[in-house]
């Protein structure tokens, strides 16, 4: 039996996954989320297939995420989501 992790749409992992689908990648300096949570959400992100790292960003050597195809569907939907819950943009 395979056991699946669960993602819970915290308004925190919608800004993280919006700021990421609308700005193209993700890293550290330009994420909306700071601190030990930035870390944590993004393993559990790259755990469930919804970013990949895309490499090192060449003035900091930060690593950079980017979406999957997995990810940029569930972030289409988080984007509805959110315009519908909060009736903005985020």
């Amino acid at each position: 039996m395979k056991l699946y992790s669960r993602l819970y749409l915290t308004p925190k992992v919608m800004q993280y996954l919006i700021h990421a689908y609308r700005e193209g990648t993700i890293r550290k300096k330009t994420c909306p989320i700071k601190g030990m949570t930035f870390y944590t959400m993004t393993w559990h992100l790259r755990d469930l297939g919804l970013i990949k790292d895309n490499g090192l960003y060449s003035d900091s050597n930060e690593k950079v995420w980017i979406l999957t195809e997995k990810g940029k569907h569930v972030a289409e939907l988080v984007v509805k989501l959110w315009r519908t819950l909060y009736g903005e943009e985020e």
